[in-house]
């Protein structure tokens, strides 16, 4: 037997019995808590030897202030590690002080204590009641955060999905639109040549009336197939599917090439067209994309600048190690084409979607995949500029 003689003696059982304690503190907990099975024992035990020092040492010196700031520090770390586990509870966590209170109690017995002095009982009770309500405000206190977190994430992808329908609807109305154009002017050619046909009136289908006729089809199915292109790489784009074949290439030749191909229509569409090309601009770059990029924004500047005086300039900035490609159209408004970069068309109105062309959007896509950016510039008296910025390739 065991026979307490003063106010430390129950501190020495228990600390001569500290790892029987542990022990059948973590059965007991293994028994009623069924989380616990699944979670290591060192993650269980946690706190507890810590603890058990604390109130050790609070039987024999009594419950000082820096015991009870060590009791309350050693429990607020507690309750944050168990609000880190999943499916654990504030009623588990103040079960296993319940538990804990159990097993010191059951030790004293079974050491064969004659008495225990009210003045350790109320001392063990009192660190354990303690414990519970640090390690109770500060568990409140994470799970409240991370309700809070989730809340916030939650929203945050509401919003996201949100955005995301709102700009697939647009896209929807702006695709639907510029199908509608080609597709209504073949549809009302087709009508009107079988109702020449039905009449006999075969004199619209002479040899250069039938070619003009397949040149106009042509001319229209060329376009719709450029749209189709550009919503496919939308959805390529909005999805991160989008492969870039990148390698070195020289712009000043791809520059060159795509303003040749446009001549035909500048001359048709534009007063004078203002071109000047460094020579041997080095890029890191798909050739096709970017090729893609300058015929989407000559595309836009032609249609939106129609017999309008267009510039287009292709350079580096050496020091600062970037390529620069300005096209610009110098009388038409810079509202009217800054439009055409928002993504998620926010700022359109019903009447202005169906001015939107997919074919910037796509542009401004990929020069970000290439680690440029693309934006409109305005100075008083000049006009807009369309600015491509791209990575210029150092020469060793």
């Amino acid at each position: 037997m065991i026979k307490i003689s003063n106010e430390n003696e129950t501190a020495n059982i228990l600390e001569y019995h500290k790892k029987f304690i542990m022990s059948d503190w973590l059965e007991n907990v293994r028994a009623e808590i069924n989380v616990s099975r699944l979670i290591a024992d060192e993650q269980i035990y946690n706190h507890l030897n810590f603890f058990i020092n604390t109130l050790i040492d609070a039987l024999r010196s009594e419950e000082t202030p820096v015991l009870i700031q060590k009791a309350c520090l050693i429990s607020k770390n507690h309750g944050e590690q168990r609000s880190k586990m999943r499916d654990y509870n504030l009623d588990l966590i103040i079960l296993e002080y319940h538990l804990l209170r159990k097993v010191i109690f059951e030790t004293l017995v079974n050491a064969e204590v004659t008495t225990v002095t009210e003045k350790d009982r109320r001392i063990i009770n009192s660190m354990i009641d303690k414990a519970i309500v640090f390690m109770t405000a500060e568990f409140t206190k994470k799970e409240t955060e991370k309700q809070k977190q989730m809340e916030t994430e939650f929203e945050e992808s509401l919003a996201r999905l949100k955005l995301r329908v709102t700009s697939r609807d647009r896209f929807l109305s702006v695709a639907s639109h510029e199908l509608k154009n080609p597709l209504t002017t073949l549809f009302l050619q087709v009508q009107l040549r079988k109702r020449q046909l039905l009449k006999g009136n075969m004199s619209l289908f002479e040899s250069d009336k039938l070619k003009e006729m397949l040149d106009a089809d042509l001319k229209q199915l060329s376009g719709l197939n450029r749209l189709m292109d550009d919503m496919l790489d939308i959805g390529r784009l909005r999805t991160g599917r989008l492969q870039l074949n990148k390698e070195q290439m020289n712009l000043s030749e791809i520059a060159h090439a795509v303003f040749e191909r446009f001549k035909s229509q500048i001359e048709e569409k534009c007063s004078k067209f203002d071109c000047g090309v460094e020579e041997n601009i080095m890029v890191l770059a798909d050739v096709d994309r970017v090729e893609q990029v300058i015929f989407n924004i000559l595309t836009s500047a032609i249609k939106y600048g129609e017999y309008k005086l267009l510039s287009a300039k292709v350079f580096t900035d050496k020091v600062k190690g970037k390529v620069y490609i300005d096209i610009r159209n110098k009388e038409i408004e810079n509202s009217e084409i800054e439009k055409k970069f928002q993504t998620d068309d926010r700022i359109l109105s019903s009447n202005e979607e169906s001015e939107l062309g997919l074919g910037l959007s796509v542009a401004k896509e990929i020069i970000v995949a290439h680690g440029g950016e693309i934006l409109i510039d305005s100075e008083v008296g000049v006009g807009p500029t369309f600015t491509v910025r791209l990575p210029l390739v150092q020469p060793h």
